[in-house]
């Protein structure tokens, strides 16, 4: 019986970064579309969103780089 070539221990993201990030502001923009809200409501909610996440996505990024997540 043959054996299956390791696929590695490194699992691959599901989505990379640009690819979520363009997830996010095209729901924003279609919420925004469909609730009649203008281009500078849009701003905002992308702006709250943003600063909101970005300590979280620091945090990971300095964790990732001392190497205690897996």
């Amino acid at each position: 019986m043959t054996e299956l070539p390791d696929a590695g221990t490194d699992p691959q993201p599901a989505l990379g970064g640009r690819t979520a990030l363009l997830l996010v502001v095209f729901a924003v923009a279609g919420l925004a579309a469909a609730m009649g809200m203008g281009w500078q409501e849009s701003g905002l909610i992308l702006l709250a969103v943003l600063l909101l996440v970005w300590p979280a996505l620091a945090f990971y990024a300095w964790a990732h780089r001392r190497g205690d997540l897996p």
